[in-house]
């Protein structure tokens, strides 16, 4: 019933004003979403094509090996994206409201994160229940539930089955604004917006530069250097929020060209590539509003449900299906999520939110107010 309806809504809409209904607030540069979508195609490409664990199935049968590096590459570029975006919404919630804003913005933060992942986690475990019998496969698999929604599959606190592995990229990131945010506003309120900034930007470079180093320390492993040492990419993304550059086309094209030379290299990466390719990734985006192409819809398209199609991709290439099948499914489910779960609530949140920010505010206007009146009647009573 609610179909016929739905269709005769967006049948109706042009290309780009489809595109526009689909975002969920105005603002978005266009750009951008469409370098997620690079992101998410050199991630699904690279997992779909070559095969993930358990059962390692290529594309097809017999598919030579294409864009090992892709899904390293495509999670870079979303580390410095989202250093760049996220350090610019602070800045500006600093600007507009100061320390009052960082329960907004994580609140904002869990109501983009939540709900997707909550239903991949969800449909896992009642997998669970349904496929398994009591025993070590249910305990292992609500470990990967447990260790997915605390954010810690980078650090699992207790052994899983890595079905939900790839949700370590959330981890690296929400381990960063559990700092990062604190950070910068202590850095604006002691120093102000002259040299708060500089401030803030010194510990950025210092994350960089700590991270760098760390990878060289003896011991330090593969699995660690991926899933851990990766606070430089999104202290770069950083800096460039704090710190604008006007960059070359292109040097922008440059960049791309290294992420994507870097995505088609096999074997592991040298530890000193990531912070090259981070930089080339910031020269991406720095040049991005001169690269128009990136606009391109499809590629937009993509940006925008790319959240949900990485989750869900790995977790439907993990069944072990044909690839052309696992790619049609996961894209189908992803874009259900975004329409029918993600956008709704980011909208509902993000006006409740601000319902709740514009009356707060009222009241102590107010309260301000009826301060400044008692004050005035007191010193005329005085008088």
């Amino acid at each position: 019933m609610a179909a016929g309806p739905l269709r005769a809504r967006l049948g109706a809409r042009a290309p780009g004003s489809l595109l526009s209904a689909l975002r969920p607030a105005p603002g978005r540069r266009p750009e951008l979403d469409g370098l997620r979508g690079i992101a998410v195609l050199l991630v699904v490409i690279a997992h779909a094509w070559n095969g993930v664990s358990p059962h390692n199935r290529p594309f097809y049968s017999g598919a030579p090996t294409f864009l090992p590096g892709g899904g390293e590459m495509g999670v870079q570029l979303f580390f410095v994206l989202s250093g760049f975006l996220i350090t610019g919404i602070l800045v500006r919630s600093w600007s507009s409201r100061g320390v009052r804003s960082l329960p907004t913005f994580y609140a904002r933060r869990f109501l983009r994160l939540l709900p997707a992942l909550l239903s991949v986690c969800f449909v896992y475990g009642v997998a669970i229940v349904l496929t398994k019998d009591q025993g070590l496969e249910r305990h292992l698999a609500a470990n990967s539930v447990w260790a997915a929604l605390t954010y810690t599959t980078n650090f699992p606190l207790f052994p899983n089955d890595n079905f939900l592995g790839h949700t370590w990229t959330l981890a690296v990131e929400e381990q960063f604004y559990l700092v990062w945010p604190a950070v910068l506003f202590l850095a604006l309120r002691l120093g102000g917006a002259k040299h708060g900034l500089k401030v803030a930007g010194a510990v950025a470079l210092a994350s960089v530069v700590a991270t760098v180093l760390a990878r060289h320390a003896p011991g330090v492993t593969d699995e660690t250097i991926v899933t851990r040492l990766r606070w430089d990419a999104l202290g770069v993304g950083a800096l460039l929020a704090l710190f604008p550059i006007r960059v070359n086309r292109w040097i922008g094209l440059a960049g791309l060209a290294v992420v994507l030379y870097v995505s088609l290299r096999e074997g592991a990466i040298d530890p000193d590539v990531y912070l090259l390719t981070a930089v080339a990734s910031a020269a991406v985006i720095g040049a991005s509003a001169r690269l128009p192409w990136l606009a391109w819809r499809p590629l937009q398209f993509l940006g925008l449900i790319s959240y949900g199609l990485y989750l869900w991709h790995m977790f439907v290439l993990r069944l072990g299906w044909p690839g052309p099948v696992s790619v049609l499914v996961a894209v189908v489910i992803s874009i259900a999520s975004y329409v029918l779960l993600e956008l709704p609530i980011m909208r509902r949140g993000a006006a409740y939110l601000a319902r709740r920010a514009g009356a707060r505010e009222q009241s102590e206007t107010e309260a301000a107010a009826q301060t400044a009146a008692a004050v005035a009647a007191g010193g005329r009573r005085s008088s």
